[in-house]
């Protein structure tokens, strides 16, 4: 990136001259419709537009793929944790909490409606439950 007056200058064009120019749109929407448009209606024939999808496509792709990858990550951290709220056996408060205790060091068994929200303390028995 240079100033353009260096530019011209050392390519021994006129002010008049670039290489080219970008356009801002306000809604990503509308890249294409305002593409077609600058090409059509406003640029002579011997100049041509392009939008930043069709300039950088494999940026874009790459950017898609994320939004696949993120799916995956987020499907697989709830299923294990709803493995993890499955699998407890929440009938018996000792399993429970010898299970808690021995993942998680804690001794304290309301501690764990913090780790599962589909646990809850019963108040009558102190026991946690689903």
């Amino acid at each position: 990136m240079v100033d353009i007056r260096m530019l011209q200058q050392v390519l021994q064009w006129g002010p008049e001259e670039v290489t080219g120019i970008e356009v801002f749109a306000k809604d990503i929407q509308l890249v294409s419709e305002l593409n077609n448009f600058l090409y059509e209606e406003v640029l002579p024939s011997n100049l041509y537009s392009e939008t930043i999808r069709e300039k950088f496509p494999n940026i874009f792709e790459w950017l898609s793929l994320q939004d696949i990858n993120k799916r995956i990550v987020i499907g697989l951290i709830l299923l294990v944790v709803s493995s993890i709220c499955l699998l407890i056996d929440t009938d018996s408060g000792a399993h429970t909490h010898d299970w808690f205790t021995q993942c998680f060091g804690n001794a304290e068994l309301g501690s764990a409606q913090g780790f599962c929200p589909l646990w809850r303390k019963n108040s009558d028995s102190g026991n946690v439950v689903r």
